[in-house]
């Protein structure tokens, strides 16, 4: 069977991150492409729908920033002991990274389910629909969420080991399915009516199912996997382990969807038009996220791995190689922001006052594209380092500050305050974190080979 890891630890640098990121970025674009998709299907029916899709979806965010937890931690230690030789301690690892992962997508689901009503409310909806409609896609998303923290698991060992690209082919068998089942569930076909918001929660949840199939069927082929034993007892030192190096990872992610949760209440003082706009905006944005998060991820195994390996000079060439690249994506995300921010938003959405405030949106967000980037890839590298903490510092503090500046710049400059506080903190997140990292090196480096 041919092999379908990259070799981390030899050869050329550029072309071993670029074969690993590829298809990371590409499954990355696949998952953003279930949200896009529904945007797309929902916007047909109406701004509301499209809105409540949106919020409701921001708690499926949320969640993922506690199963990122265990991800990041189970993905960076599997991927150390792996450059170290350690196989067996890194499947030991990945069993009790995998056993976290399940309790907590239970947990999850219960409280989603429980309080799905009390949790919609926050946000304090005029709109008696979008508050029905928001509701029943957190409820039914919430019902299945153990999905999403199987797929982020099994996508994070894989990377780990070397191998996007079943991620990828997963991820791609997964949004065929939602591009099928959205129009279908959501406009009906033949005796089947349509159901709306819920038949787009109803399609994504079955695409992701079929994608914890896949990554099931996976786990009895590879023969890493053979000697994982999900009911087996591990020492408390490793939970302690994976929950020490991926919480700060985890935590901004968590911290940045609940600063988010209260822009998006600030931003709903504005009108329903102005929920759309954010909601359809960040969709499109994310696209360049993704792409940027590829190379971080791959920068993450790649910096793990040769760490892992001592192999230093590996480890600093091939923080210049993702750093660089980020910066050039950057250029090309500005540049389209800027020239065709309207045309985009038009293909989502036919109101002309949520395409107006949509384009405003993409090109204010659009200047702090290149600093976005690079702050992901000096965020890749530090995790690789086992470094977690410094990219969470800089994330929650200048992120937090968006609601004071938000709150601020809007009552002089109305809704545009909003984008240009995300803006402005993002430009200088980008910054902090890559000086940061720069200058750390070195000391990390010695102190690793001392």
């Amino acid at each position: 069977m041919k092999k379908r890891e990259v070799d981390l630890l030899n050869g050329p640098i550029l072309s071993s991150l670029a074969r690993l990121a590829g298809p990371i970025m590409a499954t990355g674009i696949m998952n953003m492409a279930y949200n896009l998709t529904d945007m797309i299907w929902l916007g047909r029916l109406s701004a509301n729908s499209v809105s409540a899709a949106g919020l409701a979806g921001m708690f499926l965010w949320l969640s993922s920033g506690f199963a990122l937890v265990n991800q990041i931690g189970t993905q960076i230690k599997v991927g150390q002991l792996l450059g170290a030789g350690k196989d067996k301690e890194a499947r030991d690892y990945a069993s009790a990274g995998y056993r976290i992962t399940l309790l907590e997508g239970l947990l999850f689901s219960l409280v989603g389910v429980l309080f799905t009503r009390q949790l919609i409310g926050f946000f304090r909806l005029q709109t008696a629909t979008m508050v029905a409609d928001a509701q029943s896609y957190l409820f039914i998303t919430s019902m299945f969420g153990i999905f999403q923290f199987w797929n982020m698991m099994s996508s994070g060992i894989n990377t780990a080991r070397g191998d996007s690209k079943t991620p990828f082919r997963i991820n791609v068998c997964a949004l065929i399915t939602n591009i099928i089942l959205d129009p279908l569930l959501i406009f009906g076909f033949g005796p089947v009516k349509g159901m709306g918001v819920f038949g787009a929660a109803l399609g994504t949840i079955i695409a992701q199912g079929l994608a914890s199939a896949l990554h099931a069927r996976n786990f009895f082929r590879v023969p890493f996997f053979h000697d994982i034993r999900l009911l087996d007892r591990h020492p408390l030192r490793m939970y302690g382990t994976i929950t020490r190096i991926g919480l700060p990872t985890g935590m901004e992610s968590v911290i940045f969807s609940v600063i988010s949760m209260f822009l998006s209440r600030q931003v709903s003082a504005f009108g329903d038009a102005a929920i759309a706009a954010q909601k359809i905006g960040v969709q499109i944005e994310s696209v360049s996220w993704m792409m940027a998060e590829g190379f971080s991820s791959a920068g993450n195994a790649f910096t793990a791995q040769n760490y892992g390996a001592r192999q230093y000079d590996r480890v600093r060439k091939g923080m210049h190689t993702v750093e660089t690249i980020s910066m050039l994506w950057g250029a090309f995300c500005t540049v389209l922001l800027l020239t065709c921010s309207r045309t985009i938003i038009s293909w989502f959405i036919n109101d002309p006052a949520v395409i107006a405030e949509g384009a405003n949106y993409l090109r204010i967000q659009s200047y702090s594209e290149i600093f976005c980037l690079i702050e992901m890839a000096s965020a890749g590298v530090f995790n690789g380092l086992g470094h977690t903490l410094p990219p969470s510092l800089v994330g929650i503090s200048f992120t937090a500050s968006r609601i004071p500046i938000a709150a601020l710049l809007s009552k002089r400059i109305g809704i545009s305050g909003v984008w240009w506080a995300c803006s402005l903190t993002a430009t200088i997140k980008g910054i902090v974190l890559t000086l940061w990292l720069v200058l750390a090196l070195p000391k990390i480096l010695s102190d690793n080979r001392n």
